[in-house]
């Protein structure tokens, strides 16, 4: 919810050209839309909408932004993205007497590049030459772990600056851990930390209010990937024995079960020499639920 994080974000990829956004500009907005699917009216949450105030020359223009953040590629995102925009026009149409633009971007957080459709139409499959009489409506993404060093320094806030940089040095583990080695007194804040760990399900530990040294930082998480490999090895190694256990149960098993049958055909041939040797196996393979082919193959390769 810092507006003065989403100002620089702004600022930074030059969404309103050469106008300047300040935190004070923008005005958090509620998230639920309303949507209307067989006649029902449903609720719908974007993750963050604002009002934004762009001062340009002559003039000062009210915009509404929604902020959608993605930790993996979603495919339906132009649909979802268009929704949700058609929801906040019919908001406005509803409670306002004036319409406001309305865009939103999405901040795609994955590992990979947004390679997905960015347009409606294109989603939808028309061809060019139909495309006339149709509205198209395209996606904004930023691809928030693939900005250079250089990019990242014009941003205008520390606590932006250092989740960007996190961002784009965990797509290579040595290029993270040299850069940390580079820089041994880069600190974050405690909300950088938070949504690092949120964003990237890293596992820094920062006291409330406090910063975070990341050379410490990488530290404690070595030493808790070493405690829990530990722990993990020591839980493969139990559940490895209980399998090894209930296997020689199993083993048990089957070999007095075979012994048992075995004894039981040479039973019935001594005690009862009239009946033939299929009416034992029939009669064996219905008392252990087992087929005449598999009686019939132990009694004639074991017996």
């Amino acid at each position: 919810d810092r507006n003065d994080i989403l100002a620089a974000l702004l600022n930074m990829i030059g969404c309103f050209r050469q106008y300047t956004i300040r935190p004070e500009d923008i005005v958090n907005m509620p998230t639920e839309e309303m949507i209307y699917e067989s006649g029902m009216k449903l609720s719908v949450f974007r993750d963050k909408l604002k009002c934004c105030t762009v001062r340009m020359t002559d003039r000062t223009v009210r915009v509404m932004i929604g902020i959608e953040n993605q930790k993996e590629i979603d495919g339906e995102m132009v649909i979802r993205c268009f929704a949700y925009d058609a929801g906040d026009y019919l908001r406005q149409l509803r409670e306002d007497k004036h319409i406001y633009a309305v865009m939103t971007i999405v901040l795609n957080w994955s590992e990979k590049q947004w390679a997905d459709t960015r347009s409606l139409l294109d989603h939808a499959g028309l061809p060019e030459e139909l495309r006339e009489w149709f509205t198209d409506s395209r996606l904004n993404v930023i691809d928030m772990r693939y900005f250079e060093e250089e990019e990242i320094e014009k941003a205008e806030v520390r606590d932006l600056k250092d989740v960007m940089r996190i961002a784009r040095l965990s797509r290579n583990r040595d290029a993270f851990m040299s850069y940390v080695e580079a820089h041994p007194d880069w600190s974050v804040t405690e909300s950088t930390a938070d949504l690092c760990n949120t964003l990237f399900d890293t596992e820094f530990s920062v006291p409330e209010g406090g910063e975070i040294n990341m050379c410490t930082a990488i530290r404690e998480i070595k030493e808790m990937a070493v405690q829990q490999g530990i722990q993990q090895g020591v839980q493969q190694g139990i559940q490895q024995e209980r399998k090894e256990q209930a296997r020689l149960r199993e083993q048990e098993r089957k070999e007095l079960r075979e012994k048992n049958i075995l004894y039981c055909f040479t039973s019935f041939k001594q005690l009862a020499p009239g009946l033939s040797d299929e009416s034992i196996i029939r009669k064996l393979a219905d008392d252990y639920h087992m087929t005449m082919d598999e009686v019939r193959k132990l009694v004639y390769t074991r017996a």
